[in-house]
């Protein structure tokens, strides 16, 4: 593992003897606790003190909200000889993440650095059956699990919430190492550079080859050096060229002095945006913007490549700045800027480190230009640890589903510093972490990480012989039912028209209770029944629902019998026999659209 030089703020004594610095994110399980939304209060007024109610003055030892007394399914715990370190994963969990666009918020709570991705439909995972939504991301330094009894720099938790379940929650972590490749050097032959130098004779940088190597990569400047055992270690800058070819004299065959190339490791490049750097640059063609980072990865003065559509490439140094005021109207070209090789893209792009991290209760929105596929990238070929655990902030609720990466992810080490700046400088150089919760017998398993949508289970296999006539048996009963819908229909209106002619004693004609309707014609709902008292208005009934059972349609029809006699009962019976034929018919049709 990389080491890397001191730099920023000064570690707190108690975390570099605990190797701890602390959460960074809303204690990721604040984040669930408050549903995405991160509270706050204005300012922290003592020691370690936090903006959501709750301290890491003691790392959880003091917690007595909800369940963090327990020590039964608590978390975090340590993976150590007993876990499955070499055991094949045992089941597989779906991940289909959407790449991160529009915007999304960054904030400092006192105790938290995180984003808040809850309801963007980012997409999440599927394990067991189960759909997990992306709620956040949040990080914590160094990690809150441990392996070995030792902590890693950087652990981030990737938080999802059941769609099934508010109860449930799974929690994926990924432990992060600093990883600075060193840079390799090239042997070019005896002799020296031509132009270029600039120190060298010191027969204390000379003791070896190593110190050489040793000083050179200590010098950004240095691109070149000329050995000579216990004689000179002779450093040349960029304005040798390409040191080609050697000066080779009877000096430097008498010191038996060679030359070798500093060969930097690769570099990443992080997009800006649109529009190309202020400043000084140098111009060259180049056929993609692949072409045009190439170009700039091999000059250490490039800082800055902006390419455009039609195949330019300007190259800019950092002299100007950080290039983030770029030339307005320049849309036609994209910039990157050039970072080194064990950069966490991912990580940068999340939390966009190129500007400072927000103040304690401030945040800062992040808006990239264009859609950036961040979360695939933690997950993606990694076998994880299963355990069933809590949350690690409070309430310290129980019963969360945690996958714990076992193969880590890199960062640099600005990254880190950048990240241990802002966590010391928002819990007074305390750090926030929860200690260390036993193991109680609990099972760890292994899952493995598979990107897409599980394929679901395919029908159970025809059996030889059998006739499949599901769909034609459908189609036969929708006919069937029509035929009878029409046959009823066509009785009752033959009843009702009957009965219009048979006048009841002492009354006037019986009103029809349906209109004339022509036989075989096709009925979509009931017919409103029309009713009146002699010489009373005529009042028109409202289409009764389609799912009132006949009982309830023949008591509510019963003030008709009433009123008319026992001789509208027939007619009631007749609106009745319609209302049920034209139900038929509809459920018929229905049955031969859904089932064919």
């Amino acid at each position: 593992m990389a080491r890397c030089r001191a730099r920023g703020r000064p570690m707190a004594r108690g975390l570099r003897l605990s190797m701890a610095l602390g959460l960074l994110g809303v204690s990721t399980e604040a984040a669930v606790a408050t549903s995405g939304r991160f509270r706050g209060s204005r300012s922290a007024t003592r020691r370690g003190s936090s903006f959501v109610g709750f301290n890491y003055e003691n790392h959880g030892g003091d917690w007595h909200m909800g369940q963090c007394a327990s020590r039964e399914r608590q978390s975090p715990i340590d993976f150590g000889l007993a876990a499955p370190w070499v055991a094949p994963p045992e089941l597989s969990f779906f991940y289909n993440y959407e790449p991160l666009q529009g915007s999304w918020e960054v904030r400092n709570t006192g105790t938290a650095i995180a984003a808040d991705l809850d309801g963007k439909g980012l997409g999440g995972i599927e394990y067991k059956n189960e759909r997990f939504s992306l709620s956040s991301i949040s990080f914590h330094l160094h990690s809150e699990h441990t392996f070995h009894g030792r902590a890693v720099p950087l652990e981030a938790h990737i938080v999802h919430k059941s769609e099934e379940s508010d109860d449930h929650v799974l929690i994926m972590a990924v432990p992060f190492v600093v990883s600075e490749p060193p840079p390799t050097y090239t042997y070019l032959g005896m002799g020296h550079c031509m132009f270029g130098y600039y120190a060298g004779w010191n027969p204390a940088d000379a003791v070896s080859y190593e110190a050489c190597v040793n000083k050179c990569n200590s010098e950004p400047h240095c691109e070149y050096f000329a050995f000579s055992g216990n004689r000179t270690c002779s450093r040349y800058t960029t304005a040798a060229g390409l040191c080609d070819p050697l000066q080779v004299d009877t000096m430097q065959v008498a010191l038996a002095e060679h030359t070798y190339k500093k060969v930097l490791p690769p570099k990443n490049f992080v997009l800006l945006g649109s529009g190309h750097c202020p400043g000084f640059t140098v111009e060259t063609p180049a056929d993609g913007a692949a072409a045009c980072q190439s170009q700039c990865s091999l000059s250490p003065l490039c800082a800055f490549a902006s390419y455009s559509q039609a195949k330019r490439c300007m190259l800019f140094n950092a002299t100007e700045g950080p290039c983030n005021n770029r030339t307005a109207g320049m849309l036609d070209f994209v910039t990157y800027q050039k970072r080194d090789a064990s950069i966490s893209v991912a990580l940068e792009g999340l939390l966009d480190l190129s500007k400072s991290l927000p103040e304690p209760g401030k945040a800062h929105i992040r808006a990239p230009p264009l859609p950036l596929d961040i979360v695939g990238d933690f997950v993606s070929g990694g076998t994880f640890f299963q355990y069933s655990g809590s949350l690690t902030a409070p309430p310290c609720t129980e019963g969360v589903t945690w996958f714990v990466r076992r193969e880590a992810a890199t960062f640099s080490c600005d990254q880190q510093a950048q990240m241990v700046d802002a966590i010391l400088k928002m819990t007074s150089d305390i750090g926030n972490y929860r200690a260390i919760m036993p193991l109680m017998g609990r099972r760890i398993g292994v899952v493995a990480a598979a990107s897409g949508i599980p394929a679901k289970a395919p029908p159970p296999p025809h059996v030889p012989g059998m006739p499949i006539a599901v769909q034609s048996k459908a189609n036969l009963w929708a006919a069937e039912a029509q035929q009878w819908a029409w046959h009823a229909q066509d009785l009752a209106g033959n009843i009702s028209r009957t009965m219009q002619s048979m006048p009841s004693p002492g009354m006037g004609p019986m009103p029809p209770f349906l209109p004339p309707m022509p036989p075989g014609a096709a009925v979509s709902g009931p017919a409103p029944l029309m009713m009146a008292p002699p010489g009373g208005p005529v009042a028109r009934m409202s289409p009764l629902p389609a799912s009132m059972p006949v009982a309830g349609l023949l008591s509510l029809r019963r003030p008709a019998v009433t009123s008319w006699g026992a001789g509208s009962a027939v007619g009631v019976l007749a609106s009745e026999a319609e209302l049920d034929a034209s139900r038929s018919f509809d459920i018929g049709r229905q049955l031969a659209g859904e089932l064919a």
